[in-house]
């Protein structure tokens, strides 16, 4: 009987239905970065300022999951840069 283990490496940047494959103990890393914030440019008084935007955000788990079973999954639109 073949191993069932498949050690594979998914990118994954626009939303769409990921059907989980079949695997030799369904268990699988994932990990999720969000992008972080826009930073601001302003004047006042003839000076120009500004700041950075906020850090991005990074999480890893282990999830055990259902051969077959269909996610959604759902990037959205960052947000509005400075302007």
């Amino acid at each position: 009987m073949a191993d069932k283990y498949v050690s594979r490496e998914e990118i994954i940047t626009e939303s769409k239905h990921w059907t989980v494959p079949e695997a030799k103990d369904q268990s699988f890393e994932v990990t999720i970065y969000g992008g972080g914030g826009s930073g601001s440019i302003e004047t006042f008084n003839g000076n120009i300022s500004g700041a950075g935007g906020g850090s991005g955000y990074v999480t890893t788990a282990t999830l055990t999951l259902e051969a077959g079973e269909d996610i959604e999954i759902i990037i959205a639109d960052g947000g509005e840069g400075a302007s």
